[in-house]
């Protein structure tokens, strides 16, 4: 997982999904440890936090969905 500065302002966090992950999984991304996706990120890897800032803190997690 990557976070880095996002063009327009913002964070731009990024991880990999693997080839043996379930094919329904999904993918909540954490800010400073609190939620941040109102819902599993699904249709890609990525997740533009247009509140985020070098300063935070982001994490991933993988659901099945």
């Amino acid at each position: 997982m990557v976070a880095v500065p996002a063009k327009g302002g913002g964070v731009l966090v990024s991880w990999r999904s693997l080839a043996t992950d379930p094919r329904s999984v999904g993918f909540e991304v954490f800010r400073d440890g609190r939620k941040i996706t109102r819902r599993p990120v699904t249709a890609s890897t990525n997740f533009r936090d247009a509140d985020g800032t070098a300063a935070n803190r982001y994490a991933v997690r993988m659901i099945a969905s």
